[in-house]
């Protein structure tokens, strides 16, 4: 069998969970939207016998209760998380893959969840509609080939000579393994069988490339865009500009915006879900840091580096330069920190991606709304995937932040102009929300003191993206002030008032 451009097969370990939830339905979903050719599937089963999507025995790790998913019923579990946040039904899985002709590989740990898994499939009408396949638990694997002579099954190898007298007995179509038993001998032993050569769970560019050169057949992993990234490069030509193009900086910003997405929704889930952990203080006092600010940034660089190959990070928490004509990412984990350590449900994720000073993506998020906005230069912006527009004929509240825990300078002269005005000034307490609130409507102008592209660039391309005004403390419309340097957004009906009030 010739390893030459063989179509390698991407299995979403759990759906997509860069960005999602494990398991959910929101996470299968995404995973199908990237393009992977399987949902991988963890099955459990409830007190009242309802099969439900989950890996682990208990709810403890995921969702922060010790209970074991075995002594709940359905409507229990049900009762965690939001919409397609929260642990789905098999069916609901299945109509997924139904939805998204993405076949299914359902994965069980013992006999009891593998035949009532098996019993769903066979009497749920999507299913009919959609590849299913079963891998785990050698006794589950046997049990459901008893009932099922046609069904189709996955040996899991633990190592060592391939057993063929089980093999005959199971009659699976492959071997599924952990990636670290791999080598040439083993693939080409499974291919002189007649199966086809799976691996798990492969997170890292290039043991997905070498298990691609030894002649695997599918690879499960964590990181479905990776891989499908792998899988393109290695399947496709050369092209001969690729190497100039990377010269040169080039920016792939619809895998960069997409990209972006994912961390603030994964950001999303871990600044609401996490604890704080220890909470130190940096400049001052009034300076904090916690856990959680220092764990997202290293998340968020992780990530990049392995998506965005090229492409640098300037970070609030770990520091970096960008580099002229290298595209660079301004980082801010949580933007609000104070308001974090303080148990204020008001604070924010803010990521720029911008080329010199030409921004050209925004990601910003607020976990506590669980809302994520989005902006890519001369696209629009938007929030929950629906367009935003910075359009108000009437100036209410105007949104400011403090310096640091201080007013700033001409902060007070500002009060109490816009108090003369009967314009209502705001203080949040994060100065990424407060400017990129203008997109959303929460208030029509705003202005910071002192721009920082780590906090701030975000929320000023957000606004542009969503028709506002954009100006430096000089009056200039720009999308990367001088930093230090004060910025207001506006709708466009309020900026001249907004900018008169600011500076007198």
């Amino acid at each position: 069998m010739s390893t030459q451009r063989r179509r390698v097969l991407r299995v979403a370990h759990r759906g997509n969970t860069w960005g999602r939830r494990e398991n959910t339905v929101a996470a299968f979903t995404s995973a199908a939207e990237i393009g992977c050719d399987w949902l991988e599937i963890d099955v459990r089963t409830t007190r009242d016998g309802r099969v439900v999507v989950i890996h682990d025995t208990t709810l403890a790790r995921l969702w922060h209760t010790p209970a074991a998913v075995a002594d709940l019923d359905l409507h229990e579990i049900m009762s965690l998380g939001v919409a397609d946040q929260r642990i789905p039904t098999l069916q609901e899985v299945l109509d997924v893959a139904a939805a998204t002709h993405t076949p299914a590989l359902i994965d069980v740990t013992n006999v009891t969840d593998g035949l009532n898994a098996h019993a769903l499939v066979a009497s749920s009408t999507p299913a009919r509609n959609v590849r299913v396949a079963y891998c785990g638990a050698t006794d589950a694997m046997l049990a459901i080939r008893a009932i099922d002579p046609g069904a189709e099954l996955q040996y899991g190898h633990p190592g060592g000579a391939l057993d063929d007298d089980l093999l005959a007995r199971l009659r699976p179509y492959a071997i599924n393994a952990d990636w670290a038993l791999y080598d040439v001998p083993l693939v080409r032993a499974i291919h002189e069988r007649h199966l086809e050569a799976w691996a798990w769970t492969v997170n890292d560019a290039d043991t997905m490339e070498r298990l691609i050169g030894m002649g695997i057949d599918a690879i499960t992993t964590d990181r479905v865009r990776l891989l499908h990234r792998i899988v393109a490069d290695h399947h496709r030509a050369p092209r001969a500009d690729d190497v100039a193009q990377q010269k040169a900086g080039h920016v792939d910003v619809d895998r960069s915006t997409e990209v972006a997405r994912e961390l603030a929704e994964w950001a999303v889930l871990y600044t609401r879900d996490a604890p704080l952990g220890e909470v130190t203080t940096k400049k001052h006092d009034a300076d904090v840091v916690t856990e959680v600010d220092t764990s997202v940034e290293r998340q968020v660089r992780t990530v990049v580096a392995a998506e965005l190959p090229g492409h640098l990070v300037v970070g609030e928490e770990m520091g970096g330069e960008s580099k002229e004509g290298v595209p660079t990412w301004y980082l801010d984990p949580v933007d609000g920190t104070t308001n974090l350590a303080n148990h204020i449900p008001w604070t924010s994720f803010s990521f720029a991606l911008a080329v010199d000073r030409d921004p050209l993506v925004a990601a910003v998020a607020q976990p506590w709304l669980d809302e994520v906005f989005l902006a890519t230069r001369g696209r629009g912006a938007t929030r929950r995937g629906e367009r935003l527009r910075a359009d108000a004929s009437h100036l209410g509240v105007f949104l400011t932040e403090l310096a640091a825990h201080q007013a700033w300078p001409g902060m007070l002269d500002l009060l109490d102009r816009a108090a003369a005005a009967h314009v209502t000034l705001r203080v949040m307490g994060s100065g990424t929300m407060t400017l990129a609130g203008v997109a959303a409507g929460w208030g029509q102008a705003a202005v910071v003191n002192a721009f920082s592209p780590i906090d701030h660039l975000a929320a000023l391309l957000l606004v542009h993206e969503a028709g506002g005004v954009v100006r430096d403390e000089n009056g200039q419309a720009t999308l990367f002030p001088e930093p230090g340097l004060g910025v207001m957004v506006a709708a466009p009906a309020v900026a001249d008032q907004a900018f008169r009030l600011w500076r007198g």
